[in-house]
């Protein structure tokens, strides 16, 4: 592989030279200019954009570290981050942290050990996630989650309790009125904000919300199957359930399939997240779907905004805050007093 030397070699001038034209950076003579062009032509030579980060002492290197990779809304966020990040010469690596903290700052470290230019991440805690370390060094976006303990960091969300109230109000607009939920946990922002949408849709509608119609799960799809049962199983049991997201909601699915309940004559169902598989059972599933594509693609204009800006604490905080969207299918529409 040709080297910028060989390039000065072969064009008989200076690597100062051939360097000031491949960066762009000073004046050169056209004439000159043109001889480094066809050396480079002639021996196919390419630029090392990493060798040349380093120099700068930030490589090309996007980090984006997902809680679950497994679920379509990450999955989604990640073709958003990833389109951006390859129209502006940026890699990206994704890291599944698995909502484990300890594998968390792992991945905290690697981007830290090598030098990357920028990092999204889903934080694992509102309290927990480390974030200091980074804040001196890169440009760093929450994405879905923000931290309590660094409300100066910039982040992307999508309003959670919006989704939530405008998912139980339908509920209970089609004739449900014991409505579990099946929640998040409790430490992270996006769990409590769709149980805060879920309260308040129940007060607004003149039903209090009681804790006998909560469960909490940890956003996987076992915790939802146990969840769902206990809800639907109980004394007084649940009438229809609405789901904080679409892993939990599939162990939920497969929970009342396994009990026999018809929806939506004998419970109405609803979730978050707008998966395939909602589409595809029947009845359909309602759901609150997340502008998920979005949310990546306003994430990678907050880092490129950031890189160039040299005090980044002094700017002022970005929150990015996206509107869900209820899609209504079969799942919760049974005639109103049946």
């Amino acid at each position: 592989m040709a080297t910028i030397r060989d390039v000065a070699a072969e064009a008989r001038l200076s690597t100062a030279t051939v360097s000031r034209v491949i960066n762009n950076n000073g004046r050169v003579d056209v004439a000159l200019a043109a001889r480094v062009n066809e050396a480079i032509d002639r021996l196919g030579y390419r630029a090392n954009p990493l060798g040349r980060a380093l120099r700068r002492k930030r490589t090309p290197i996007w980090g984006f570290l997902a809680s679950d990779i497994e679920a379509p809304f990450f999955a989604s966020l990640l073709h958003g981050l990833e389109g951006q990040a390859l129209l502006n010469d940026k890699l990206l690596m994704l890291c599944n942290t698995g909502e484990d903290l300890e594998r968390e700052r792992q991945y905290i470290q690697t981007a830290l050990d090598y030098q990357f230019g920028g990092l999204v991440i889903a934080a694992a805690s509102m309290t927990a996630t480390e974030l200091d370390v980074l804040q001196d060094e890169m440009p760093v976006v929450l994405v879905d989650r923000v931290s309590a303990t660094y409300p100066e960091i910039d982040a992307v969300l999508v309003d959670n309790h919006l989704g939530a109230h405008l998912a139980v109000t339908h509920l209970l607009e089609n004739g449900y009125r014991r409505i579990g939920f099946i929640a998040g946990p409790s430490d992270i922002s996006t769990a409590q904000q769709r149980r805060a949408g879920y309260c308040s849709a129940l007060v607004d509608y003149g039903i209090g919300a009681t804790d006998d119609l909560v469960a909490t799960g940890d956003f996987f799809a076992p915790s939802g199957y146990a969840a769902a049962t206990a809800l639907v199983t109980a004394d007084q049991p649940a009438d229809a359930l609405f789901v904080a997201n679409g892993q939990m909601a599939v162990g939920a699915y497969a929970s009342v399939r396994d009990l026999g309940l018809s929806i939506p004559d004998e419970l109405g169902f609803a979730t978050f997240d707008d998966d395939l598989w909602t589409t595809l059972v029947d009845p359909s599933i309602t759901v609150v779907r997340q502008p998920a594509y979005e949310l990546g693609e306003a994430a990678a204009d907050i880092l490129l905004r950031r890189e160039s800006v040299k005090d980044r604490k002094a700017d002022e905080v970005v929150r990015h805050i996206l509107e869900p969207e209820l899609i209504v299918r079969a799942s919760s529409c049974r005639e109103v007093g049946s």
